[in-house]
């Protein structure tokens, strides 16, 4: 009986054990297999890279998941370097300067949030209890609205729109707290 105890705490903690070690192991780096940890935006960086990173770097880091790409808008055509996992999907892009250094991230993807789980899809009733010191202003040329927060370097493009930046008590008061997330951003001032 005793050498059958001695067995079962043997098997019990190999089972402790082994998951243990199992975690510390360093597994490669893959886009489309993160943890939902590892999904999170991080304040002022998406997968380590910041507003400034050079072109060069982003290439180096994601390799051939890069896809250049045009944004045709009303404010004009916009060059942008589209992110794609293993399967295809976009899941965030670059805009960069005109020497070629990031000066904005996007991510329309739901799978990315903020550190208070705020993503692509969330609606704008999570994103004010996330961030109650919410902003919401329009865009004059391309009637998109945006909230952003002194709270977090991301802002959110919202489901709205209204042709001008100031928007009247009335035109914020007329936005459903249902309307949905379209896009998380990053814009930041290159040095």
């Amino acid at each position: 009986m005793p050498s059958d105890r001695l067995a079962l705490i043997i098997v019990v903690a190999f089972f402790a054990v082994v998951p243990l070690l199992s975690a510390q192991e360093k597994k490669p780096e893959s886009i489309a297999a993160v943890s939902a940890k590892d999904h999170v935006l991080g304040e002022g960086e998406f997968q380590g890279v910041k507003v400034g990173t050079p072109l060069a770097a982003l290439e180096q880091k994601f390799g051939k998941k890069l896809d250049k790409a045009v944004m045709k808008t009303g404010e004009g055509d916009f060059e942008y370097y589209s992110l794609r996992n293993e399967t295809g999907q976009e899941i965030a892009r670059f805009f960069l300067t005109d020497d070629k250094r990031v000066r904005m991230i996007e991510t329309t993807s739901s799978l990315w949030k903020t550190t208070k789980g705020i993503h692509a899809g969330s609606t704008l009733r999570e994103l004010r209890a996330a961030y109650p010191d919410l902003e919401i202003h329009g865009s004059e040329i391309e009637s998109r609205t945006s909230a952003s927060s002194a709270a977090t370097k991301w802002s959110f493009r919202i489901d709205a729109s209204f042709g001008s930046y100031e928007l009247s008590p009335k035109e914020l008061a007329s936005i459903s707290p249902e309307t949905k997330i379209l896009a998380t951003s990053l814009l930041g001032k290159v040095n």
